[in-house]
């Protein structure tokens, strides 16, 4: 899959700040500028790391997973590992979910 494009990274962007500016409040001193370009930074990684990304499956999840269910299936491992911590960040991340896909999707 190719790297988002400006316009998707700056649609997510704009959503992320709007839905998340309760949970971006103690991040410290991060801008928009910031915040941009760890979306850029992470979609690039992403972009540069998918053939070791997908490789590091099972070959039966490697060969019948589509590439946007193994999407969903690294991001429940990431939200279940980080988001534990008993604050609200999973209902944080529910919100993000519905503004990305009435906005970017």
């Amino acid at each position: 899959m190719a790297e988002m494009t400006t316009g998707e990274k700056n649609k997510l962007l704009k959503v992320m700040m709007e839905t998340l500016s309760a949970f971006f409040e103690n991040t410290g001193s991060l801008s928009k500028g910031d915040l941009a370009a760890a979306i850029d930074a992470q979609d690039t990684f992403f972009n540069a790391n998918a053939s070791a990304i997908n490789n590091q499956f099972p070959t039966a999840t490697k060969d019948n997973m589509s590439a946007s269910q193994k999407a969903l299936f690294i991001a429940s491992i990431i939200i279940a590992r980080y988001m534990v911590d008993g604050s609200n960040s999973l209902e944080m991340m529910m919100l993000l979910v519905g503004a990305i896909k009435a906005e970017v999707s």
